[in-house]
């Protein structure tokens, strides 16, 4: 898991185009713990819309917003349905509704701002959904609505307690669940414990000690050796006790980083310190190597001895809306962000190419109706990019079927070609069209004229290892239409490729 704080360096965010005036609102050796300047650490951190691209600095724990069971908007009604229908006539309006309230959230939607409400927690432990966190000023609220055809992302929303104004944040995420590989892919066996000049076992170091990866609770399943003995290799059942020395050739039953096998003492005499607290773990160990083992199942079968990876490379993308303000004629404020755990590390300008990416979208929308009326709301959407890589080093696509309030909303807007820098960041327009039954066009999407324009700014993710693609972008954007606005967040991961010899 990784932590870091948005809100304290805008240098971390990227932001979707228009600024506001309040905001306010990320292992050492094959695997570790913590990280830093962007690495990899199995958590995600939150980035700004527009502007330049954030390079999270990992620290061990993952914040960011936290959605969970359904979620709501600041009028209290639930996240993806219509928060107010404003009808000029007096038919429909909702309780808390007023006649600017759809102008002011479209203000809010045309002047968003950039970052996350606070500390943005992300992680996903096994077999369990994807755990999204504020800090402690906010609780979980609900989940936040999906566009029903993208797969892999998950939403949840939070609210902040004891705010002045409402305030509601939806932060979406593709983390996936911890992956189970073999030992050896994960740990690099560097000690030969019978002199066959084959390595088959890890020496045991003061930085897995720290990492809390060597544990002591059970024997190997199947392992029906008696506990402490004389014999020439005597076995502990589970050690505890301070400053305790044992001779060589000592053996202990127990796990490192999850897997079973068998820690051996290879020196004159070896030491261990086991605190008995198992907030400490062991704090010392000098003279053992581990040497990890297959072992029977439950259900009957060898096998062989597994680590559980979690993911470092997702994204996610959020944004968050406070008000109204009393003070302020009712007005609202909007944020957008979006960011990753692993900046594209490669060149893009290396590669050759083209790859399609695809993903979730959502945000806040304004509709406006030809009788007047008006609605507003959170949107779903799905995104599309096509990147070119190699020469052109470009990238475009756009956002289709808009839903919100339990409707299609009738919109497609545009992500114009806009040129992909070295570092793998990209900012271009949007142009947003309309549906109209009546209109001739190709794909029935009327276009009205050159004032539907907004922004869209993004990066592109992965560790781009071997000359590998990246594995995903996310970012925000804003979006105008003859009938409405929208402001958002996106995130993708890589569908197809196509690469040029």
């Amino acid at each position: 898991m990784i932590r870091f704080s948005l809100l304290s360096t805008t240098a971390l965010m990227f932001c979707a185009a228009l600024a506001l005036s309040a905001c306010g609102g990320g292992s050492g050796g094959p695997k570790t713990a913590s990280n830093t300047g962007g690495q990899p650490s199995g958590s995600a951190v939150g980035q700004g819309g527009g502007g330049n691209p954030q390079t999270p600095g990992n620290t061990g724990t993952r914040t960011g917003d936290s959605p969970a069971g359904q979620s709501s908007d600041t009028s209290g009604n639930p996240v993806g349905q219509t928060d107010s229908l404003v009808s000029g006539t007096g038919d429909a309006v909702s309780e808390d509704a007023t006649p600017t309230r759809e102008a002011a959230l479209r203000h809010a939607i045309e002047t968003v701002g950039t970052g996350a409400p606070g500390t943005l927690t992300i992680s996903r432990p096994d077999g369990s959904k994807a755990d999204i966190w504020l800090d402690a000023s906010w609780r979980a609220a609900g989940s936040a609505p999906v566009a029903p055809t993208t797969i892999r992302y998950s939403g949840q929303s939070l609210t902040r307690t004891g705010a002045a104004r409402p305030t509601t944040a939806w932060v979406y995420t593709d983390i996936q669940p911890p992956r189970a590989l073999d030992f050896t892919e994960v740990w690099p066996l560097d000690t030969d414990t019978d002199a066959d000049q084959q390595n088959d076992a890890l020496g045991i170091t003061a930085a897995h000690l720290r990492e809390r990866l060597v544990t002591h609770v059970s024997r190997l399943p199947g392992d029906t050796r008696e506990g402490d003995t004389d014999s020439v290799n005597p076995v502990d059942r589970g050690v505890s006790g301070e400053d305790r020395d044992f001779d060589r050739g000592h053996e202990i039953d127990g796990r490192f980083d999850g897997a079973y096998g068998i820690y051996s003492c290879v020196a004159e005499t070896c030491s261990l310190n086991d605190s008995g607290d198992p907030r400490k773990g062991i704090t010392a160990m000098a003279g053992w190597v581990f040497t990890p083992k297959s072992y029977t199942g439950a259900g009957g079968g060898s096998r062989k001895p597994q680590v559980s990876v979690p993911d470092t490379d997702y994204r996610w993308f959020g944004f968050w809306l406070r008000g109204p303000d009393p003070l302020d004629d009712g007005a609202y404020e909007m944020t957008t962000f979006a960011g990753g755990s692993q900046p594209f590390a490669g060149d893009p300008r290396a590669l050759s190419g083209r790859a399609t990416y695809e993903g979730p979208a959502a945000g806040q929308y304004v509709k406006e109706g030809a009788d007047g009326s008006a609605s507003a709301g959170v949107f779903t959407a799905k995104v599309t990019l096509h990147a070119d890589f190699g020469s052109s080093q470009t990238i475009h696509g756009g956002l289709s079927g808009f839903r919100g309030g339990g409707r299609d909303l009738g919109w497609s807007l545009s992500f114009g070609s806009t040129s992909i820098a070295s570092s793998g960041g990209f900012s271009g327009r949007t142009h947003g069209a309309t549906w109209d039954s009546t209109y001739k066009g190709t794909d029935g999407y009327r276009d009205e004229g050159q004032d539907n324009h907004g922004r869209f700014s993004g990066r592109l993710y992965g560790d781009g290892a071997d000359g590998a693609y990246p594995t995903g972008a996310a970012g925000t954007f804003t979006g105008k239409f003859d009938d409405g606005a929208v402001a958002g967040g996106f995130g993708t991961y890589l569908m197809v490729t196509q690469r040029k010899n």
